[in-house]
């Protein structure tokens, strides 16, 4: 078994362990392995016939279905660039991507986009029959392009060995980056399959082709597509696929088909743990949660450790999209209350301190060397180098996040250097957010913080404005939100806004943003 391959010959060796297994379930109905890979190099017959080749930019905005797993493996048979966005992307946004990427195809679940060559899907063609008929229904969708490439035969396509794509592009992620503005993240085939070799340290020994994970995490995000999606396919585990977390929902699909693996944020778990319907033993087999995208807190874990006594826990990680997500875990037998957790294999944790020095102990900014850094950000060669550096003899990613590394190698995350609000998993850039409400007339001047909520573990989006005079803010208040309604996914639109007359500012005569998310 190999990792020196494309992200596509990775997985498929996961249809050797498995080929009649389903390798997922979603709304009801399966696809196993055999299944899954007939369409997926089919998907790839269709996609060379409509241009796809080595380096061919493809932007897939969907939310998580089986035909998101189909075009994401398709694109990387040909040695294409898959270029993942948030499913909730509004056109406007969603087209600027497509354009700054150089996509030459769009895979989209919204009728109607305005881009000329685009391949539309119907996210309920996998569903059963019985939801399939209620959805078409009441959204009025009868079928899509997309589906006619998992059943059309073509000509057999021309693909890339994976071994010369091993170190070459196979996926753009849109993160934060060192700024607080996104960046479009460069991983390679190899760094995703290292990332997923390392998910083995989290199960104890025990065979990975026997969990069932609840995927909840989207596919457009580091750790829904190198842990969750990877990870099972690789080692012949069975999916359940969520399209939006929900955590009734979520409950009975744990029940129905006995989930023994859940990697979410804390709000998610918090959700879970209030529903009274999360008990008993039909959720016993649940055996391995992990966290990690926001503050965990110990209240968290204690109130599931009174649930479930015994060995079962939540394990809080930490990961960064440019260094393909988790590189600190807590596993049962390797665990440490209070800390994020211990550098996973073939990773080195250290600090940069305040005189500049590398230490592999003490306190400061954390950077990370692995073999699964990113190769950099898109066309911004001077945010790449601020972020890469050589030190050492290893290449190494600066994080924007200040911790301790003990004396024991546990990391203890001690305060977000960058702007960033996190928001149930999703980052969210202030500056984007800030840009979008300048542009609101009346608006004289905007400044976004997160307001972290103890009840849900996460934060909220609050907008501080300062109108111009004699401005109606009623009004104003409703011209915000319309704003941001066009230009922001839903999650980026502010929770709360707060009209003031004058910012307060701090010492160095900055915007003073902590005194703005004071409660």
């Amino acid at each position: 078994m190999t990792t020196e391959t494309s992200i596509y010959g990775y997985v498929k060796q996961g249809l050797a362990l498995s080929a009649e297994k389903p390798a997922m379930w979603y709304f009801g109905r399966s696809i196993n392995y055999r299944e899954l890979f007939e369409k997926i190099d089919n998907v790839a017959d269709n996609l060379y016939a409509l241009g796809v080749r080595e380096g061919t930019v493809v932007t897939i905005h969907l939310p998580n279905c089986p035909q998101a797993v189909m075009a994401i493996y398709a694109v990387a048979k040909l040695g294409g660039i898959c270029n993942m966005v948030h499913a909730l992307t509004p056109e406007k946004t969603l087209l600027e991507m497509i354009r700054s990427t150089g996509s030459e195809l769009l895979i989209t679940y919204i009728p109607g986009i305005r881009f000329e060559k685009k391949l539309e899907v119907d996210i309920s063609y996998h569903m059963s029959t019985v939801i399939r008929t209620l959805y078409r229904i009441k959204n009025k969708r009868t079928g899509a392009t997309f589906e006619k490439c998992e059943t059309d035969i073509c000509a057999s396509a021309r693909f890339p060995s994976g071994e010369s794509l091993k170190d070459k592009c196979a996926v753009i992620l849109h993160s934060s980056g060192s700024t607080g503005h996104s960046k479009a993240i460069l991983l390679s085939h190899s760094a995703l399959n290292n990332c997923t070799e390392n998910t083995a340290d989290f199960f104890e020994k025990k065979d990975m082709a026997d969990q069932v994970c609840l995927g909840v995490l989207p596919l457009f995000h580091g750790f829904g597509l190198a842990a969750d999606l990877q990870r099972n396919l690789r080692f012949g585990s069975t999916l359940v696929l969520m399209a939006k977390w929900n955590a009734r929902s979520a409950v009975k699909l744990i029940k129905k088909y006995g989930v023994t693996l859940i990697c979410g944020v804390p709000a998610m778990f918090h959700s879970l743990i209030n529903e009274r319907a999360f008990r008993g033993k039909r959720i016993s087999q649940l055996t391995y949660c992990y966290t990690g995208g926001d503050n965990v807190g110990s209240g968290l874990i204690d109130r599931y450790k009174e649930l479930f006594p015994g060995k079962r826990i939540i394990y809080p990680g930490y990961g960064l999209t440019e260094a393909t997500t988790m590189k600190c875990v807590n596993v049962y037998d390797h665990y440490k209350p209070g800390t994020i957790g211990y550098p996973v294999r073939n990773t080195t944790i250290a600090v940069v301190t305040d005189d500049g020095s590398i230490a592999y102990t003490g306190r400061g900014e954390m950077i990370i060397s692995s073999p699964t850094l990113m190769m950099g950000y898109l066309n911004d060669p001077d945010a790449t180098a601020k972020t890469l550096f050589e030190a050492e003899g290893k290449r190494w990613t600066r994080t924007g996040d200040q911790v301790e590394i003990g004396e024991d190698g546990f990391v203890t995350f001690i305060d977000r250097l960058k702007n960033i609000i996190i928001h149930n998993g999703y980052n969210i850039y202030p500056a984007e957010v800030e840009d979008a409400i300048r542009k609101v007339p009346g608006v004289r001047e905007a400044c976004v913080v997160g307001v972290f909520q103890e009840a849900t573990r996460t934060q909220n989006v609050r907008a501080a404005v300062i109108p111009d005079v004699n401005t109606d803010r009623d009004e104003l208040r409703r011209a915000i939100g319309r704003g941001c309604l066009s230009d922001l996914p839903r999650y980026a639109i502010p929770k709360e806004i707060v009209f003031m007359d004058v910012f307060p500012h701090n010492s160095m005569g900055k915007i003073d943003r902590k005194e703005l998310a004071k409660n």
